[in-house]
């Protein structure tokens, strides 16, 4: 028996009740579509699996293991309060564990900011073959990685060994992400082909960046391992456009990760 943690995503258009199986409740419970998604989690797994095959019919389900997780009791609270926007209210008023106006992409990345920040012990699953595997595995892509599996809408740059895509959450207007095509971690796993290409795509980036806006500089970086802040273990660069008084002292720019160290020429001589 498997306990971990799940996304559900929907093939249906027409709406179907999350209580279908029970022709005396279905009216009363919320309907969804393939516009919905839930994140949840089972003792379970292979069980909570065909109850949601049963309710919307097999054709209907894409169940999407996430990991193995024994006590996800400590990062369930952290996960629905960033979900709680989107939660799906019932006729009650309470709100349902289905979502809406979120991409199961972004939950993803939710729940698994949740994992690593609050450290818990887990394991991943590649959905593909259903079982678990080291999510830094340096396969060519990984199934629950939120860079291995993007929508198109994102990417602006697309080469043979690099993707450029858009930032979803921008710290500034045109902020993009550039990311190697195949999983690795860190900067020092990639080939040096792969560093080549990550390196030219600055270039390309500044340009698609430059035709929509208009900064007047940039920083470029990316973060190296746990420590360094980085929160999903694919690498990928940042690329932030700099605008003039979007704070009030840029000095220091990256040096500002340490913010009491950030000032150096404030320091006595």
């Amino acid at each position: 028996m498997e306990s971990g943690i799940y996304i559900v995503t929907l093939n249906n258009s027409e709406p179907i009740s999350v209580n279908a199986q029970d022709p005396r409740i279905a009216h009363k419970a919320i309907k969804v579509t393939k516009a919905n998604c839930k994140f949840g989690k089972a003792k379970n797994l292979k069980g909570r699996e065909k109850n949601y095959f049963k309710t919307f019919g097999e054709h209907n389900v894409n169940f999407i293991p996430v990991a193995l997780v024994e006590d996800f009791a400590q990062a369930e609270k952290t996960v629905l309060a960033r979900l709680d926007q989107y939660r799906i209210r019932g006729r009650t008023g309470r709100k349902n564990e289905w979502l809406e106006g979120i991409k199961s992409e972004d939950v993803l990345r939710i729940v698994l900011d949740a994992l690593e920040l609050l450290d818990i012990p887990h394991k991943l699953f590649d959905s593909h073959k259903r079982i678990p595997v080291d999510f830094k595995s340096g396969n060519k892509t990984v199934a629950f990685c939120p860079f291995c599996h993007l929508d198109e809408d994102r990417i602006f740059l697309n080469s043979e060994l690099v993707k450029g895509i858009w930032d979803d959450y921008p710290l500034n207007p045109g902020h993009v992400l550039l990311i190697p095509h195949r999983h690795i971690a860190r900067w020092f796993d990639a080939t040096r082909e792969e560093q080549v290409a990550l390196t030219s795509a600055i270039e390309h980036a500044k340009v698609a960046i430059e035709e929509k806006y208009s900064p007047q500089g940039f920083n470029v970086g990316f973060n190296d391992q746990k420590t360094a802040g980085q929160t999903i273990p694919h690498l990928h660069i940042h690329m932030i456009p700099r605008y003039e008084g979007d704070v009030s002292d840029p000095r220091g720019g990256i040096r500002n990760i340490i913010p009491a160290r950030a000032a150096y020429w404030k320091s006595p001589a």
